[in-house]
């Protein structure tokens, strides 16, 4: 299976940029209080989510910000009391683990009685003040959603260069394919919200990068060990696109050969053991999503109701013992629950369900296409100049890639597209983008190349950024930071 080339120079200068602009994001993402605002019955509001930091810094405008931050603060208990996140545990579970490290390293500083006196001295608390042990750790869990989120950043970054690297063999293409990728509105926004939307386009770089190395020498044990990271992934937003396309690819390329059959079989079966694990300990500590090994307790029950199945195999463990199915649909159709709205339809109406594919294709390409706009076309070009010997095999997996990212989106609201669940594969369109701008500048000298990708850059950056200001200007502190329900 011809996925690779040899041969590569890298630069290990382009880690530092790759950081660099992760740490830009990162800055303009935490800060967007002092340029955005909305508007809710009349008033202006922003989540502060956490009351250790007053400065206006990753305070949050998602609804959904301060389940996440509780749900990581309190893991996993959080969940008895409000299910909501239960099947998305991945970005909580991590986060926590990385307050309760900083705990261990810091309280025997920050709970020193040395330093609880010198704050007493300069009246900062009192000297009767009750112990800021779950201060301290809500502050822990913040930096744990921070150093995460930069991380995860910065690790997609060198994988999404590593790719691009491997194909265009140049450095500086490779580093502006992430560049682009990252100076989105997405990007921004993803790096700093307590929520799970940059998996949509980081864990398909991940998925990506790792299927090349596999490509490069397969072992069992490589198989293994990329299916469970795959699994941890799908835990922690359950995007399958990438993983779809992996397996589709290597029929289509390989062909029905029993070793690839079985890799296929293996990597399906071992994806879903952190899947597994997660359900079995929920059904021990008496919080299940299907209720595999028993009925559910009445106070689970009452929970029901928002114990969403977010994963496929959560809809088809309650399938199988006809557990309910439950959905929050509006009255106009329009669905937040992915992938229930099928099976139900497919149940009741799949004639119905079937009318709906064309319409959904072109409703796909047309919202794909507004996101990438300009982009979309250089990447076009792109493809048309790339030169490779393993070019039908990347154009093959793009191919590939486009329709089982099609597939997702339906799957998930057959009703009409989210955007979101269309983004899987912009990690490809922004490299082929940079391809293009390279072959089109090559003809100019030096300086006009640079001055032209600094243009492209600021461009890139503004779009992203302005449209994020949403005048009159509002200071933060006088937007709303009050709690809302979801």
């Amino acid at each position: 299976m011809e996925m690779q080339e040899h041969g590569v120079a890298r630069s290990p200068l382009a880690y530092f940029w790759i950081f660099l602009i992760v740490l830009t994001i990162f800055a303009l993402g935490a800060n967007r209080a002092w340029v955005q605002h909305r508007i809710i019955d009349g008033e202006y509001w922003v989540y502060r989510v956490q009351n250790t930091v007053q400065y206006p810094f990753m305070w949050q405008y998602d609804l959904d910000a301060k389940m996440e931050f509780e749900a990581a603060q309190n893991f996993p208990n959080h969940y008895r009391g409000d299910p909501y996140l239960i099947s998305r545990p991945f970005l909580q579970m991590s986060v926590n683990f990385i307050g309760r490290g900083l705990r261990v390293l810091l309280n025997p500083i920050l709970l020193s009685d040395t330093l609880r006196q010198w704050l007493v001295d300069r009246s900062l608390i009192s000297s009767s003040a009750p112990s800021y042990d779950n201060i301290l750790f809500t502050l822990y869990i913040l930096v744990g959603f921070i150093v995460f989120k930069i991380l995860l950043f910065f690790l997609s970054g060198v994988m999404a260069y590593e790719i691009m690297l491997n194909y265009f063999r140049s450095s500086n293409n490779a580093l502006l394919g992430v560049v682009l990728l990252f100076l989105t509105g997405y990007s921004i926004r993803g790096i700093s919200v307590f929520h799970t939307y940059e998996f949509e386009i980081l864990t398909p770089v991940v998925i990506t990068f790792l299927f090349i190395d596999i490509c490069k020498s397969y072992s069992l044990r490589k198989n293994i060990l990329y299916s469970l990271i795959v699994g941890l992934l799908m835990l922690a937003k359950a995007n399958y696109a990438t993983y779809l396309t992996v397996l589709v690819f290597c029929v289509v390329v390989g062909g029905l050969q029993w070793q690839i059959v079985f890799g296929i079989i293996v990597s399906v079966l071992v994806h879903l053991l952190p899947w597994a694990w997660w359900q079995l300990y929920l059904e021990l500590k008496g919080m299940p999503i299907i209720g595999i090994l028993g009925e559910m307790t009445e106070a689970a029950k009452v929970r029901d109701s928002k114990i969403l199945a977010l994963h496929p195999a959560d809809i088809i463990g309650r399938l199988l013992i006809d557990r309910d199915l439950v959905s929050n649909v509006s009255t106009v159709g329009a669905a937040d629950q992915p992938g229930v709205d099928m099976v139900k339809k497919l149940s009741n109406d799949a004639g119905l369900l079937i009318l709906q594919v064309p319409k959904h294709f072109f409703d796909s390409v047309r919202s794909l296409a507004g996101d990438l706009g300009l982009w979309g076309l250089f990447s076009v070009y792109g493809i048309g100049v790339f030169r490779s010997r393993a070019k039908k095999a990347v154009v093959t997996f793009i191919l590939v890639f486009l329709m089982c990212t099609w597939v997702q989106a339906f799957v998930a609201f057959p009703f009409g597209p989210k955007g979101r669940t269309l983004l899987d594969p912009v990690f490809v369109f922004y490299g082929f983008a940079s391809l293009a701008i390279f072959h089109i500048v090559s003809v100019y000298r030096t300086n006009t190349r640079r001055i032209i990708y600094s243009s492209i850059l600021v461009y890139q950056l503004l779009s992203a950024t302005l449209p994020e200001f949403t005048p009159p200007f509002i200071h933060p502190l006088e937007q709303i930071g009050i709690e809302r329900k979801h």
